[in-house]
């Protein structure tokens, strides 16, 4: 994905595949988000974006991970995720309530 525009207007063509990344749930109350790669590609760092576009958070996990649990913002709302790894960058959809 180029940037978050692709993502809000759903023009990216490079979103989530589910062979690959996989990020849940899409549905939080707590929080935490789940993301997992299916392949050996690991996690280089992920970034959280509100629905303006603002980058609120970046993660970067502790060693070469296919697996990360992070925390969204406390303020409930609609976020974007952008996985970074070695080979591409994904994007999901996540609804705090």
């Amino acid at each position: 994905v180029d940037s978050v525009t692709d993502v809000l207007s759903g023009t990216g063509d490079d979103l989530i595949s589910a062979t690959e990344i996989r990020i849940w749930p899409t549905l939080v109350n707590d929080g935490k988000v789940n993301i997992f790669t299916t392949s050996r590609n690991p996690i280089l760092f992920v970034e959280v974006y509100d629905t303006k576009g603002r980058k609120v958070a970046v993660h970067q996990p502790n060693n070469s991970s296919l697996n990360q649990t992070i925390e969204l913002p406390v303020a409930k709302g609609t976020y974007f995720i952008k996985v970074h790894t070695r080979l591409k960058t994904s994007a999901a959809k996540v609804l705090r309530l």
